[in-house]
């Protein structure tokens, strides 16, 4: 829902803005509440290797937690992304792989929105 809204709302940025803080405010409280409530199952050395970090998604508020995670930064990542393509004058419907991207796999759209993002930057600075 976050993310269509991202992509339907008006170009007013102060709305767009409000709307996306309140939808990361959201999962973040949310996040920190389940934190909160599992924070006796979390063993912080286990984030030290990859077989640690494993057996924290063992429990179910772990995964609840790793997911709600991955929604919030996703999204505030996709909220720079929207921004920043419509700055530069990229059109929506150009923005929509990008934005698909980052919502699915983050970093290999965040890869796609740096590549996108520098070479319409250089293109608007050689001009």
């Amino acid at each position: 829902m976050l993310w269509i809204l991202l992509i339907v709302l008006p170009q007013n940025e102060k709305v767009r803005t409000g709307l996306t803080f309140a939808g990361v405010g959201m999962l973040a409280l949310l996040y920190s509440a389940v934190v909160l409530t599992s924070v006796q199952e979390l063993n912080f050395n286990d984030f030290s290797s990859l077989a640690g970090v494993k057996s924290l998604f063992a429990s179910d508020m772990a995964v609840a937690a790793g997911w709600i995670h991955y929604l919030c930064f996703d999204f505030f990542a996709g909220y720079h992304v929207r921004k920043k393509l419509t700055e530069s004058g990229l059109k929506i419907w150009f923005q929509l792989p990008i934005l698909l991207f980052t919502f699915m796999l983050g970093p290999f759209g965040m890869a796609i929105f740096l590549a996108v993002y520098t070479i319409r930057i250089k293109k608007a600075t050689a001009l």
